[in-house]
């Protein structure tokens, strides 16, 4: 069963940066491999299809992305407050 990209980003807002980078590195290399033709013919034979779990992951992405965005918004807020 696939997360609805809110519980996705919810899920993952307790991981580090570093931790979050990485999420995003393996979905894009998962789009990517969609995109490229270099899906296994077993897996379309599966439950969610790999074009689901193409769009799934361009939501996940998003999601990802937005909170990279917050945590480094965060992290320049501490920044400022400590130069202050």
């Amino acid at each position: 069963m696939m997360l609805s990209p809110e519980a996705f980003k919810s899920t993952n807002e307790n991981k580090s940066l570093e931790e979050c980078y990485q999420i995003r590195r393996e979905i894009m290399e998962d789009i990517l491999r969609y995109e490229y033709n270099e899906v296994p013919s077993t897996e379309y034979r599966i439950l969610p299809s790999p074009e689901t779990i193409y769009n799934m992951n361009n939501l996940y992405l998003m999601k990802i992305c937005e909170l990279i965005e917050e945590k480094l918004e965060v992290i320049e807020n501490d920044q400022n407050e400590k130069s202050d």
